[in-house]
């Protein structure tokens, strides 16, 4: 599956940086927030980001252009059925998540934090090293938590 465009409710730190994340590698964003101050100040923000990623030499600026054009801004109010709608519609659980990032990136983020923290509550489980080392990456390989073979 393919995923061209996404929509992003609220155009905060997290949802312009989801937003940016998409915009880089190529997605189409709906950037919603309840006005277009903040949709402004969002859509901003992304480039304000991407403008020292090119600083530092990680980016072209006609890159960060094309990026930061993928990312549209729009204003709108839902009811609270309605976002409890789309949440139940559009959420994944944390297992598939995991396979749709792949394992491998949870698992890296995991003993990065393990080794830089010492800390036990950030060591990754046996079964998570285990799908890795055998492969299982999720989606991006065809089997993870969850098996994506097609039959």
């Amino acid at each position: 599956m393919s995923v061209s465009t996404i929509g992003v409710i609220g155009a905060g730190v997290m949802g312009s940086g989801i937003a940016q994340v998409a915009a880089i590698k190529g997605i189409d964003v709906i950037l919603l927030d309840v006005n277009e101050t903040a949709v402004k100040t969002g859509i901003d923000a992304v480039e304000s980001r991407l403008n020292r990623v090119v600083t530092k030499g990680n980016m072209t600026v006609p890159q960060k252009e094309a990026a930061v054009r993928r990312i549209k801004g729009t204003t709108g109010y839902a009811s609270a059925e309605d976002i409890d709608k789309g949440m139940k519609l559009g959420c994944k659980g944390p297992l598939a998540l995991a396979d749709m990032i792949g394992l491998d990136v949870p698992l890296a983020v995991m003993q990065i934090l393990h080794d830089e923290f010492g800390d036990s509550k950030y060591r990754p489980c046996p079964l998570l090293k285990e799908l890795v080392a055998a492969g299982h990456l999720g989606r991006k390989s065809g089997r993870g938590v969850f098996s994506y073979q097609k039959n």
